[in-house]
């Protein structure tokens, strides 16, 4: 079955291809100026627009390319049916162009909507490609945009159970620079879990990718995602403006990630993630933070925590089950020093690097073999530096108030340290 609806007003270029026979659906709507779209489906269950027969573009300079061929592909259905918007303020160069060859894919929704209140720098952009031997789906694509800056989205999805879940951009206060999100997925059931205890304590969501979900006003974030392998899970939150994550390489097997931004200007380093099962939580809640992690090998569990401004944490692991370091009965129990300090504060956990003030610095680097570490600065221009270098070794560094500086070396085994300033 082969229904094609559509109502047009004003400049329109329109192709519409149905072919290949099977159950094929388009719905387009088109008023205003400039408008463009060409929908190709080819054979097999098709559909584009739905949830009330939509596609809709209305605005100026809109254009829309849908193409399907084979399978069961479907784009919009999910409470919109794609839409594109821009009641009135001109300058708008919103485009949409979604590709899907074979396979289960489905879109699931994207909406745009721009009001150029600025008009210099307006836009809007999506272009979206899901191919073959796979089940991908995207899910529900909003950006919006209310004065100059451009949102973007870019997503490459190849592969077998591939998801990306929930986008959100915006950009509503006049003085906005664009956001970007760029996504590259290729493996196996990579982004169809739920991430693990670090990673989901930062209050990321998994599968999720966010941009102003809590502040509206929300501009100038950027985040570069490229996710191989098999079976890792990610999650990124971005609230407030210039936030950035960088290029974060995603790799290896079972590797959560999970990353919330809250505030200015802050942004996480990730070198890469690798290895087996390692699971890494990110939190950046303040100003011109900067977080600087690279992890590999297996079963490392650690976080981040940033509260505060311009705070600087790096953090490189490697080994096997640092971090949290759990025994094999699933216990993560301080002993020795390291128990003493841990005690006497309980903001400091196990397996996290905590900063809680303005301008405190801490660098650590782990290797080896189940070392556990809970590092916590509660003030202001505090600094740590922390080696860990064998097996079994444990570190509890806490200092409370400002300009304090612990430096340690763990080279060896079973070593505890204790330190509290």
């Amino acid at each position: 079955m082969k229904i094609l609806g559509f109502a047009l007003a004003g400049t329109t270029a329109l192709i519409m291809t149905t072919a290949a026979a099977d159950q094929n659906e388009a719905f387009l709507l088109q008023t205003g100026d400039n408008h463009s779209a060409q929908i190709t489906q080819s054979g097999d269950k098709n559909k584009a627009g739905a949830a009330t027969p939509t596609m809709t573009q209305d605005g100026e300079n809109n254009q829309l390319v849908i193409l399907q061929s084979g399978d069961r592909n479907k784009i919009g259905l999910e409470g919109g049916g794609v839409y594109q918007d821009n009641p009135y303020d001109n300058g708008s160069l919103m485009r949409i162009d979604i590709t899907q060859s074979s396979d289960r894919n489905v879109v699931g929704s994207v909406m745009q909507s721009t009001d150029d209140q600025n008009e210099a720098g307006s836009g809007n952009s999506v272009d979206i490609t899901q191919s073959g031997w796979g089940r991908n789906r995207v899910g529900y694509v909003k950006q919006i945009q209310s004065g100059t800056g451009n949102n973007q989205l870019d997503v490459r999805q190849s592969g077998w159970k591939d998801q990306l879940e929930t986008v959100t951009q915006t950009s509503n206060v006049a003085a906005g620079t664009p956001n970007r999100i760029t996504v590259r997925m290729n493996g196996i059931s990579n982004g169809t879990g739920d991430l693990g205890f670090f990673a989901s304590e930062t209050g990321a969501e998994s599968s999720t990718l966010r941009q102003g979900n809590i502040n509206p006003a929300s501009q100038g974030n950027s985040i570069t995602l490229n996710v191989t392998g098999t079976g890792n899970d990610f999650g990124v939150t971005q609230n407030g403006n210039d936030n950035t994550v960088g290029t974060l390489n995603l790799g290896g097997t079972l590797n959560d990630l999970g990353i919330l931004q809250t505030g200015d200007s802050n942004t996480v380093s990730m070198a890469s993630v690798s290895g087996i099962a390692n699971v890494i939580g990110v939190k950046q809640i303040g100003n011109i933070n900067l977080a600087s992690v690279s992890v590999s090998g297996t079963l490392n569990q650690f976080g981040v925590a940033q509260l505060g401004n311009s705070n600087e944490a790096n953090v490189t692991v490697s080994g096997l089950n640092n971090g949290l370091a759990p025994s094999l009965w699933g216990t993560a129990n301080w002993s020795g020093a390291a128990l003493i300090v841990a005690s006497a504060n309980p903001l400091l956990d196990r397996g996290m690097v905590t900063q809680m003030g303005d301008y405190n610095l801490a660098s650590l680097t782990v290797s080896g073999i189940s070392n556990a570490f809970g590092l916590l600065q509660n003030g202001d221009s505090n600094a740590i530096t922390g080696l860990q270098d064998g097996n079994y070794n444990q570190a509890a560094v806490a200092q409370t108030g400002n300009s304090n500086t612990a430096n340690f070396a763990q080279v060896g085994n079973g070593n505890s340290l204790g330190i509290s300033q």
